[in-house]
């Protein structure tokens, strides 16, 4: 809900810059490639961290079983949930058996084998790497005003 909020009031935004400027409305209207993109990237990255802290509060960890292993090296492995469903869940390979960690809240987040570290780690990258796009989009989105 909040980001087709957003995505109104930048479309609201664009079109007010067309009829107060014109031509230069062009900056705003290319703007919205790195906007869109760092927002992605964003989102994933406040997701995983979403994640990891409903898995440290509420989070079960079980032993899982190897089922496959894919061309790329990731290891595939099943697990049975509280409820008795059968699961199955992607990570690094880590041998036969590996611990996963799962919100029985909330099923679409899983955590095979990873430390907490790691986890926030990797979704700092995520949010850091989001800054630059988002930064270089909103200050070419703001050039209209400031040329």
């Amino acid at each position: 809900m909040i980001l087709i909020a957003l995505l109104a009031v930048y479309v609201g935004y664009v079109i007010w810059v067309g009829v107060a400027l014109g031509a230069k409305v062009i900056a705003p209207i290319v703007a919205t490639v790195p906007i869109a993109f760092g927002a992605g990237l964003l989102l994933v990255g406040v997701d995983r961290t979403l994640i990891h802290f409903a898995l440290k509060r509420r989070g079960v960890t079980v032993p899982a079983t190897l089922d496959f292993r894919t061309t790329d090296g990731a290891a595939w492995y099943k697990f049975t949930d509280a409820d008795g469903v059968e699961r199955s869940t992607r990570g690094k390979y880590s041998g036969p058996v590996a611990r996963v960690s799962y919100d029985p809240e909330a099923l679409d987040g899983y955590s095979a084998e990873i430390s907490g570290a790691k986890h926030l780690l990797r979704a700092g990258v995520w949010i850091l790497g989001s800054l630059p796009p988002l930064g270089g989009g909103i200050a070419l989105a703001l050039t209209p005003f400031l040329i």
